[in-house]
């Protein structure tokens, strides 16, 4: 590959992956003042001499005040500035991307469809982000365990706790706003990315791809194997979701039947956007037939055939 080349996909990772840390930063401390103001909010709960939460049509009532003011607590003007910022960066992925294709092929030009892909992809992002999935993700589980508590009469001193490791975290785990902020950002960004250059990569008629991306602890095997393959070529893709990968055999999950980790909905079509799942951080970008090794072409050409 050109050195222009690989300089776009360096460039490309370092934003995927910076982005996302520059979203979630301080997302901690809005986990913390949401819980503090819970506190507040929760102590005019009616409970018994026990300390246990009555169940009530005053506590009741109660709920739905709180989920209103936790929804008010995370939708800031802070925090919607930061999902903006995030959303902005697509149109620099958008931007490498193109600079990418440029530098391995003369055929390339920019279409149409790639700007209402970056559009409907930042609408979703920020719906996602805030009313919508925040309350669904975030606020409705704040709800479940005041419900839980009352309708049950749950001591008050144990929700406040369920509460505090709920929202702030506890054992090392990351708090509910920032897992999912950070799991669906992760997604949502790299999801845009793959979508963007496989819609280019079939209209050029590019039939090669290469797997990169950084190794992690919470790497699937998947990804660990296709990353160490590099290349493949598209033929390749169905094989990959019975477990075959090269000559190797990776685990399939009972529920699915797919590779583990990947999304139920995952097909020979869909793979290279949603490639190893969700929270998945590789990339896959097409390459030019030239560029891949002559042994790699002869391996797949026994293996699956080439077209």
């Amino acid at each position: 590959m050109s050195q222009a080349g690989l300089k776009e996909i360096d460039k490309l990772m370092e934003v995927l992956d910076r982005s996302v840390i520059d979203f979630t930063d301080g997302l901690p401390a809005v986990q913390q003042k949401t819980f503090n103001k819970l506190l507040l909010l929760i102590k005019d709960l009616k409970t018994d001499v026990r300390g246990n939460i009555l169940n009530n049509v005053e506590n009741l009532k109660k709920i739905q005040a709180i989920k209103k003011e936790v929804d008010n607590l995370i939708l800031t003007d802070s925090y919607l500035k930061k999902v903006g910022d995030f959303t902005r960066i697509y149109s620099t992925v958008a931007e490498i991307n193109n600079n990418y294709f440029s530098a391995i092929t003369t055929a390339f030009k920019p279409k149409l469809v790639l700007k209402e892909i970056l559009k409907a992809n930042v609408q979703t992002t920020v719906e996602s982000l805030t009313e919508s999935g925040i309350s669904a993700a975030y606020g409705s589980a704040i709800k479940d365990i005041l419900l839980k508590n009352i309708t049950t009469g749950g001591s008050y001193a144990d929700m406040a706790e369920i509460l505090r490791g709920t929202i702030i975290g506890k054992d090392g785990e990351d708090g509910a706003l920032v897992k999912y902020a950070k799991t669906y950002a992760t997604t949502a960004i790299n999801q845009f990315n793959a979508q963007y250059n496989k819609s280019v990569s079939d209209d050029l008629g590019l039939n090669w791809y290469q797997y990169t991306g950084t190794i992690r602890k919470t790497s699937r095997e998947f990804c660990k194997v296709l990353k160490e393959k590099k290349y493949f070529h598209r033929n390749e893709i169905e094989g990959f979701l019975t477990g075959h990968v090269g000559d190797k055999t990776i685990p399939l999950s009972q529920s699915t039947g797919l590779p583990y980790g990947f999304d139920e909905t995952t097909t020979a079509n869909n793979f290279i956007i949603l490639r190893g799942g969700w929270n998945c951080n590789h990339q896959i970008f097409p390459i030019m037939d030239s560029l891949v090794p002559d042994s790699v072409k002869r391996d797949v050409e026994m293996r699956v055939g080439l077209v």
